[in-house]
């Protein structure tokens, strides 16, 4: 499996973000149908949820080692 390195991203990255990116949107839908006590669709606040959770996930992806440690250098490989 292919893992980012820090610093950079590969695209699974990207579907990665879209996935979160609809989980959010859909996450947003049903908390103010919830509220509202009737299904009321915002596509701004929709739109604004989808991005702002996109972002969120490809800037963490963007500052994290393929090890999964946020903001530390990639780990030394032994070479042969």
């Amino acid at each position: 499996m292919i893992q980012s390195k820090l610093w950079s991203l590969v695209p699974k990255d990207f579907l990665h973000g879209l996935f979160i990116a609809v989980i959010g949107a859909v996450l947003a839908v049903v908390t103010q149908t919830l509220q509202a006590g009737t299904l009321t669709l915002d596509y701004k606040t929709i739109g604004t949820t989808a991005a702002i959770a996109a972002l969120s996930y490809v800037s963490k992806k963007f500052a994290t080692n393929s090890q999964g440690e946020v903001l530390k250098g990639e780990p030394n490989t032994p070479t042969k």
